[in-house]
């Protein structure tokens, strides 16, 4: 699997690392976007001007890791019967007749956000919502997230971010900004996340995508995923007391992903 953070050298067997407080923050605020913590747990942020490679390893590691379970966990695991060039062919997440060695591939993108993140996401918890700081926070948060280049690993870890991120505490206009470039820089996130404003044509872009010979098994692994957060969507669209406007831009934006 071609590791998000670049060539990383396996330390030597039986030794240990160490990481300082500020890298341990970092990895924090990983395990926070990655779904395996709170929020909360992360007040400072951590900044490096070249972080130790032994850092980089740690989380490509975590990344790699929890993308895979991801794929697998939710549907991945079990023997599914599927079309391959016309021909019927049965397997599981990893199986070669299915994915004929399909592994996520990554960018720095999955560096970038994770970084960033750390860097940033901590300093906006809690931010007054000032006209100022609003405008700040949405420079800053467009440069986190990277949108354009990125690949099948990627998607992955921004889908899961999209989810996470609530718990960073942001206002909800940072929280909305985030999402919305996760959902431009992910597919992925973009049809799990059906709340995109953008034209059928721009889905259909993004959606094209998740169909690639190389990317199609990452769709076919979390189709159950998917089914419920259609349906947790429209219920949830269904049963909110919204403006008119509001519930209309929603259903909208729902139908206009299913439809692309």
């Amino acid at each position: 699997m071609k590791a998000p953070l670049g060539r990383i050298e396996a330390p030597r067997v039986g030794s240990s690392i160490t990481f300082d407080a500020t890298e341990g923050r970092a990895l924090e605020v990983l395990a926070i976007l990655l779904g395996r913590a709170r929020g909360a747990v992360v007040t400072a942020p951590a900044k490096f001007d070249t972080p130790r490679r032994e850092l980089m390893a740690a989380g490509a590691r975590r990344i790699t890791r929890s993308v895979s379970q991801y794929l697998s966990l939710d549907g991945g695991y079990r023997e599914r019967a599927l079309l391959r060039d016309g021909r019927r062919a049965s397997g599981r997440v990893w199986s070669p007749a299915l994915g004929e060695g399909f592994a996520p591939k990554y960018t720095a993108a999955s560096r970038t956000l994770w970084l960033a993140a750390a860097a940033t996401l901590p300093t906006l918890s809690g931010l007054d919502a000032t006209a100022d700081a609003v405008r700040k926070a949405s420079r800053t948060i467009a440069t986190m997230v990277e949108t354009g280049g990125t690949a099948s690993g990627d998607w992955v870890f921004y889908a899961i971010a999209h989810e996470s991120i609530r718990t960073f505490r942001l206002t909800a206009s940072d929280e909305q900004t985030m999402q919305r470039r996760l959902r431009e820089g992910s597919p992925l996130a973009s049809l799990l996340y059906a709340e995109s404003d953008a034209a059928r044509d721009v889905l259909q872009g993004r959606f094209r995508k998740l169909v690639a010979r190389d990317a199609v098994r990452v769709v076919e692994c979390v189709e159950d995923r998917l089914a419920r957060a259609w349906f947790r969507r429209a219920s949830q669209v269904w049963t909110s007391r919204l403006s008119p406007e509001e519930l209309t831009r929603r259903w909208s934006a729902l139908g206009a992903t299913t439809t692309a």
